[in-house]
């Protein structure tokens, strides 16, 4: 039987589940990012969001 399972790692920036917020997988190299819409100015002095990125926008 194969297993499925995956550890994911949140980090909230802000301490809030509504905030900006990271996201790592075990076994990937990527980090995904998600920042509200309200906060995107807010946002774009952090450091970790300084590197080459893909944005997706909903």
């Amino acid at each position: 039987m194969k297993k499925l399972g995956k550890t994911m790692k949140l980090l909230l920036f802000d301490g809030e589940s509504n905030g900006t917020m990271t996201c790592e997988l075990s076994n990937w190299i990527g980090e995904a990012y998600r920042t509200p819409r309200i906060l995107v100015k807010e946002s774009a002095d952090r450091d970790e969001l300084r590197k080459p990125v893909v944005y997706l926008w909903f």
